[in-house]
Parts: structure tokens; C-alpha cells; sequence
């Protein structure tokens, strides 16, 4: 075999999530997902589900600027510029900032014009206190970014990463900076600036360009949905609970609005979509929000009514856990069990671990040393917390067993 047969037998095969969203590679932002939109009423799940799943998976993989970023480089320059980022991007996140810094100036060597490149070093300078080298980075962004949205994009990783630096004024002057027609290239712009109000504890400002995003009665299009889950996010962050009969009679009044059979489909799509976000981010409750709007699109739909009454049961479970980890008179490993099991069933290996390893080892044996009262414990459990009981039935009652199998029998007769 040829060197030449060699070195293509190894590159990096992608699947190219453009040509499956029938748009070129230097498409604007905003047309990623008005195409998504388009396609998804063409292929639904029910009609076509391969081509729907292969559409959602360009989408993922495009919405983000920053996953779009990476994914622009692997396709450009293969996998080594790729696996140089990556690891760089690894070393930030442990802020080994000079070990960080010298990988990713190697892979600049090989793609002098890679804006993640350039982005990741302003990380790393920011990082480290030294602005003056951030800002000259930022810089070269703008300067050489290839469209009106590049630019605007870069001016936005500005604010950004001020922001997530701890320097929330110089965030929003950065925003305030972006001039009025390239705030149009900036997905979610406005949502980056109620972040940046409430870091800076402007709550009302940040409640007020919620509002004042919101289309008027009967303006509406299917593609505000975007705006009116944003709105909802940002009425659960702020806790605007005294709004919440106003904000849900508007949100159904807007669903009631579509009557396109298209609209109605993509809509519910995208309300599914942001359930099973706020389902892997653990807001239980939140996706229960979710789920209800999905469902009284269709609520004859048997996976809308089965995904509606899931979010209920992990949406009451989740207020009986929160409950349970405030109840004082709780025994501490009997919260701490119920949300190991409740992690693994979420599947949340990671949370469960958390959960195992909340417990001081001192406190864990004089629990240990203690099974009547522990079992006194699972015995207040049905009346206190019945949902997480009955969820678990079965490994409290082996667990109750376990704990008085060696209690004489008035020990025993005593617990009952």
C-alpha cells in the first residue's frame, strides 16, 4: 500500500450535516434553523423517522456557534488540528493555562485561520488575568471574520467570556456595543443579555425585554415559539411566580393560534425538544411545563399523553426529594438512599455517586451502628412521603428486613 492510499484510508469520515440540511457551509445562522423547521414538516417523525432523526442530528450539531465551530475545523482540516483543540479545550477546563496555550498555537501552525483556535487562546488569556493579550486575540476574530455574522458572532464570544470570567459590566457594555443590524446575526442575543442583567442583579431589566419580546395578540408566527419558551426560562430563573396564570393563558393563546398542520407539528417538535433538555439538565419540573404545552397541541397524540403523564410522576417525585432533603427529622442516609435510586433510575450514574459519597464515613458508621432507627425511618416514610415510598416499594421493604433482622422481638413489635 501506497503512503498516499495510506493517509486516506485513515481520514476522518463525517457525515456532512450540511448537504442534510440543503444548505452551503457559509450559511448564516438563522437559516440553520429556519431550514431545520422546513424539513422537520417534511419528514416527520411518524412518516420518515431515519431521515427525521439524521436531520435533528445535523441540527444539534449546528445550532450551537461553538459546536459548529468544532465541527467546521474536524471537516476542514481532519482530525489532528481536531484532537489538538480538543485537548487544549481539556487542559482549559483544569486551567493549565501555558500546557493549554502551547497545543493550541501547534495547531494554528496548521490552520492559521480557524476563529476556535483564536477563540480558545482568548480563553486562555482571559483566564489568566491578562486582558491586553484577550483583547488583541478578540481582535484578529473581528478582523478576520468572512461575514456580517462571523463578526457579530465574535463580538458576542466577547461578552460572553467576560461573562463567565466574573466581569458582568464589561459584558454588557460589549453587548451594548454590537451595533443594532448585526444583533440580527446573533442567535438568542437577547437571552445573553437577560443573563448578563441578572448577573448584574438588574432583574427588572431582564424581566422587561422578556416581555417586550413577546409578538402582540394575534401577530404571532409558529416560529415564535423560540421567543415564548425563552420567556418561560426566564420566568422559572427569575421565579416571576405571580405571573404565571398571565404567562401560561398567553402561551396557549399562541398555541391556539396555529392552525397549520405543518406549524402545529414543527411547534410540538420543538416543545419536545426543550423538554428533553430541561430532562438531561435534571429541571423535572420545569419539563413538566413543557410536556402539558405539548400536549394540548394534540392531546389525543398517545405519546404526547404517555410523555405528559411521565413528566408528572418525575415532576412530583422531584418536589417530594427537594422536600425530603430539607426535612431535619430525616434520617440522613434515608434521603441520601432514595436519591441514589432516584439517579439511577434518571439514569445519573454521576448524581447517584454524588449521592454515596455525601455521607461523612464517620456519620456512616454510627447510621450503621443504629438499624432501629433506621427502620423507624422507612416506617414514617408512606405517611410523609408516600410518592417515594410507593416509587421504591420494594427496596425499602427488603432494606426494613435487612435492618431488624437482627432486633430482638419487642425491638420488633416496637417499630410497628
Amino acid at each position: 500500500m501506497s503512503p498516499a492510499k495510506g493517509r486516506r484510508s485513515r481520514k476522518l469520515m463525517l457525515e456532512n450535516y450540511y448537504k442534510i440540511l440543503e444548505l452551503r457551509a457559509n450559511a448564516p445562522q438563522d437559516a440553520i434553523k429556519k431550514k431545520y423547521i422546513e424539513l422537520i414538516k417534511k419528514h416527520t417523525p411518524e412518516s420518515d423517522p431515519e431521515k427525521f432523526q439524521e436531520i435533528r442530528r445535523a441540527f444539534e450539531a449546528l445550532r450551537d456557534p461553538a459546536k459548529r465551530r468544532e465541527y467546521d475545523m474536524l471537516r476542514k482540516y481532519g482530525d489532528s488540528v481536531h484532537k489538538l483543540y480538543k485537548e487544549a479545550m481539556s487542559l482549559v477546563e483544569r486551567e493549565r493555562w501555558s500546557e493549554a496555550e502551547q497545543l493550541l498555537e501547534r495547531a494554528l501552525v496548521l490552520s492559521p485561520s480557524s476563529s476556535a483556535l483564536h477563540l480558545g487562546l482568548a480563553h486562555i488569556y482571559i483566564g489568566r488575568g491578562q486582558l491586553d493579550l484577550f483583547e488583541e486575540r478578540m481582535e484578529i476574530m473581528l478582523q478576520t471574520a468572512s461575514s456580517p455574522e462571523e463578526k457579530a458572532n465574535a463580538a458576542t464570544w466577547r461578552a460572553k467570556l467576560f461573562l463567565d470570567n466574573g466581569m458582568p459590566e464589561k459584558a454588557l457594555l460589549a453587548l451594548e456595543a454590537i451595533k443594532e443590524d448585526d444583533r440580527n446575526h446573533i442567535a438568542d442575543y437577547n437571552a445573553f443579555l437577560v443573563q448578563t442583567y441578572r448577573s448584574l442583579n438588574r432583574y427588572e431589566d431582564a424581566w422587561n425585554l422578556m416581555n417586550a419580546n413577546i409578538p402582540p395578540a394575534g401577530m404571532e408566527q409558529a416560529n415564535d415559539i423560540y421567543s415564548f419558551i425563552t420567556w418561560v426560562q426566564a420566568f422559572m430563573e427569575l421565579e416571576k411566580w405571580s405571573q404565571w396564570h398571565k404567562i401560561q393563558t398567553r402561551f396557549r393563546k399562541f398555541l391556539k393560534s396555529i392552525h397549520d398542520p405543518d406549524d402545529r407539528l414543527m411547534v410540538v417538535t420543538v416543545l419536545n425538544e426543550e423538554y428533553e433538555h430541561q430532562i438531561k439538565l435534571m429541571h423535572l419540573q420545569r419539563a413538566e411545563v413543557f410536556a402539558d404545552f405539548a400536549y394540548e397541541m394534540d392531546p389525543r397524540d398517545k405519546r404526547l399523553q404517555q410523555q405528559r403523564k411521565k413528566a408528572q410522576e418525575w415532576s412530583r417525585l422531584d418536589k417530594e426529594m427537594e422536600r425530603m432533603h430539607r426535612d431535619k427529622d430525616t434520617l440522613p442516609l434515608i434521603a441520601v438512599q432514595a436519591a441514589i435510586w432516584y439517579y439511577e433510575e434518571l439514569e445519573r450514574e454521576d448524581l447517584a455517586a454524588q449521592a454515596r459519597n455525601s455521607v461523612p464515613p464517620r456519620l456512616l458508621l454510627e447510621m450503621e451502628a443504629q438499624p432501629e432507627r433506621f427502620a423507624a425511618g422507612i416506617r414514617k416514610l408512606p405517611a410523609r412521603y408516600p410518592l417515594l415510598y410507593r416509587r421504591y416499594q420494594d427496596q425499602w421493604e427488603a432494606l426494613y428486613t435487612e435492618k431488624t433482622s437482627g432486633l430482638n422481638k419487642e425491638a420488633q413489635r416496637q417499630l410497628r
